[in-house]
């Protein structure tokens, strides 16, 4: 994300971190991750999602 953007640290309803970016143009990336750090999910400022797996 270019330009102005503001990050927005959260909790999912598990108690897992939830990052969140909006730029100046209000679009959002997120990104999901588990109790121990590893991430999960991320959703581009487009709404398209990648899903990560663990062994």
């Amino acid at each position: 994300m270019e330009g102005n953007v503001v990050t927005k640290n959260k909790y999912d309803a598990s108690g897992n971190d939830v990052t969140e970016e909006v730029d100046e143009e209000g679009y959002v990336a997120k990104k999901n991750y588990d109790a121990v750090g590893n991430l999960l999910s991320e959703y581009d400022k487009k709404g398209n999602k990648k899903e990560y797996t663990y062994d």
